[in-house]
């Protein structure tokens, strides 16, 4: 590297770090009002929150800055309202709900039994029907070990939101400074570091888990309608009753998720492909952009309707019940066109007449080789130069200050300074009410099983 070289990367950098602006996608991502920014950078003083903000300029002003605490307080108190429900919600299904399907388990297992020798040894709907049964069995094991499981998930949960929620303020300190990193955004969405990514997996991947399995029995209980259905062909089928078929089919059909509406309710699943040590599914759908999906934080998942399918609900913390839309009509099929007629085929040309080989030149004659020069004395070292301070916005690969630079953003945990807390049982629920599981271990499991074989 020389002189010249080094000349033109400094001016280079400089040029790039000439930049600071207040064009930072980020105010719009967080709709952040006309009358909250200003008119450009700006050094402003008493600023509360944010360091980059107070060492530096910001393009947000004081009032709103110092609003952050109010508004994670607010962010915060509907995570709260959110899991206050949830909560509630899984204790009363694994102390009542489930309980009182016993009844309903039982009443189908004695249909089942009645219908068997007409259902015959292959019919597709024994399986079914013992699938429902097989689930019976498991909810001996599995409500108990929730229970036990329930304050870890709540513990697991109140660090998780406290993680986000403080990075969630850091962004809309990001969001007001003007030395941002334009190269950290794509299609005006900031790109996640990979070292944040690990730091919310450490702190969320436990309480995701949990949150699953805790789900899992949530997703159990929306099946009494479903029980009921089947209990009903079932003893139409042992009359041989002549809607017994269709009463059947339609009860295989059945969808349990139709039972489901609110956020609280909805059922979650831990994210494929996320583990221990990579959960990608954090910054891509969680903490996107550095936005909080209220409704997967506070249910602790990827929402998912309860046979499993993923993705079908997109609220982000509304308790609405979502209408579902009628189905698109098909459209008529195309007609088809007439074939097209083959065109005449083409006359073959004459073939071309060989033309007459070159005659082969004179070799060229040999020139005198070159004689070797003198060889280069090296010069001196070039003496390096001092390095160039970085103004504005720099595109580099290192962390200058309290900015990251380089195409992704990974910032301090303490840079906001608002204060975030969570409680661990918002709602103060009472997880030591006794399950009653007796009602289940009467049930004829085995020989339901051995009849549909």
């Amino acid at each position: 590297m020389n002189k010249v070289f080094i000349g033109l990367l400094s001016a280079s950098i400089l040029a790039l770090g000439a930049g600071a602006d207040c064009n930072n996608p980020l105010l719009g991502t967080f709709e952040v009002a006309t009358a909250d920014k200003t008119a450009g950078p700006q050094t402003i003083s008493g600023l509360n929150y944010c360091k980059s903000l107070q060492s530096g300029q910001s393009c947000c002003t004081k009032t709103f800055v110092n609003s952050f605490q109010t508004k994670a307080d607010a962010l915060l108190e509907e995570l709260t309202d959110i899991v206050s429900d949830r909560d509630k919600l899984l204790v009363k299904v694994r102390t009542q709900t489930i309980p009182d399907l016993a009844s309903k388990f039982s009443a189908l297992v004695t249909a089942a039994n009645k219908a068997s020798s007409k259902l015959g040894a292959n019919d597709a709907n024994s399986a079914l029907i013992k699938s429902y049964t097989q689930l019976q069995a498991q909810l001996n094991t599995l409500v108990p070990q929730l229970k036990s499981a329930f304050a870890n998930f709540q513990i697991s949960r109140a660090a998780c939101v406290v993680k986000l929620v403080t990075f969630q303020t850091a962004a809309w300190c990001y969001a007001c400074n003007p030395d941002y990193d334009a190269t950290a955004f794509t299609n005006d969405v900031l790109s996640i570091s990979g070292d944040l990514e690990d730091t919310l997996t450490d702190s969320c991947y436990e309480y995701l888990t949990l949150a699953e399995a805790q789900s899992k029995l949530l997703s159990l209980s929306y099946m009494s309608s479903t029980l009921d259905a089947l209990t009903t062909a079932l003893n139409a089928v042992a009359n041989g009753d002549a809607n017994a078929a269709s009463l059947l089919a339609a009860a295989i059909l059945l969808n349990p998720s139709a039972e489901v509406t609110g956020t609280s309710n909805k059922v979650v699943s831990l994210p494929d492909g996320c583990t221990e040590n990579s959960c990608s599914w954090i910054v891509d759908s969680l903490f996107k952009g550095g936005v909080i999906d209220k409704a997967s934080l506070a249910l602790g998942g990827e929402i998912t309707s309860v046979d499993g399918e993923t993705g079908g609900d997109e609220d982000n913390g509304d308790d609405d019940g979502q209408e579902p839309t009628d189905p698109v009509a098909p459209t008529d099929p195309v007609e088809p066109t007439d074939p097209v007629a083959p065109t005449d085929p083409v006359e073959p040309t004459d073939p071309v007449e060989p033309t007459d080989p070159v005659e082969p030149t004179d070799p060229v004659e040999p020139t005198d080789p070159v004689e070797p020069t003198d060889p280069v004395e090296p010069t001196d070292p070039v003496e390096p130069t001092d390095p160039v301070e970085p103004t504005g916005r720099l595109l580099s690969g290192e962390r200058v200050g309290g900015r990251i630079l380089a195409g992704s953003w990974n910032p301090s945990e303490d840079e906001s300074g608002v204060a975030v807390t969570f409680e661990v049982n918002p709602a103060n629920v009472d997880n030591s009410s006794a399950w009653r599981q007796g009602g289940f271990v009467g049930c004829s499991i085995a020989l339901l099983a051995t009849l549909l074989l």
